[in-house]
């Protein structure tokens, strides 16, 4: 598979993101006579949440800790038509490491056999480095191969590819 990956001349849109609401049954709120339900989120940070903090007629909603520095990070919303309590909130900022510096081998390097099994997919160990799956990515003769067990931990690579600079995302 990784060998006819790579004699294949395409390219990949590879940043898909799916913006939706996580509801459950536990979580929908109980109907009232004939009004509509309106569903209720996780992950919304609420009105007394230590991730809004109010300084006098300016508002801030906390982006994560910069570990470079140790400082938190905080954004001003204020003025923003959506309450921040209404915010459904991530991770936060710095969680995820992408792959600024990505290391290349032959694909037949059986190094390769020693990337990480996906931390979603752990039976899905490859038994060969053509079993690995990738997400690839061909610009004249440059051609390059992201093994999805890496990209499960990084979700990004910032990369050059045929000059190019890139972000391969997952």
């Amino acid at each position: 598979m990784f060998k006819r990956l790579l004699a294949l001349k395409f390219a990949i849109i590879v940043g898909i993101f799916v913006c939706s609401p996580t509801t459950s049954h536990a979580d929908a709120p109980k109907p009232e006579s004939d009004a509509k339900a309106t569903p209720t989120y996780r992950g919304i940070i609420g009105p007394d949440s230590n991730k809004i903090r109010v300084d006098g007629d300016k508002t801030h909603v906390w982006g994560g800790t910069n570990p470079k520095t140790g400082e938190e990070e905080w954004y001003d919303f204020t003025g923003s038509p959506i309450d921040a309590a209404e915010l459904q909130f991530g991770i936060g900022k710095y969680r995820i490491v992408a792959i600024d510096d990505p290391l290349y081998v032959n694909p037949d390097d059986k190094r390769l056999m020693g990337v990480p099994v996906s931390p979603y997919r752990k039976d899905e160990r490859p038994e060969t480095v053509e079993d690995i799956m990738v997400i690839g990515w061909v610009e004249g003769d440059d051609v390059r191969a992201y093994p999805i067990s890496l990209l499960d931990r990084h979700e990004l690579v910032n990369d050059t590819i045929g000059g190019k600079p890139v972000t391969v995302g997952w």
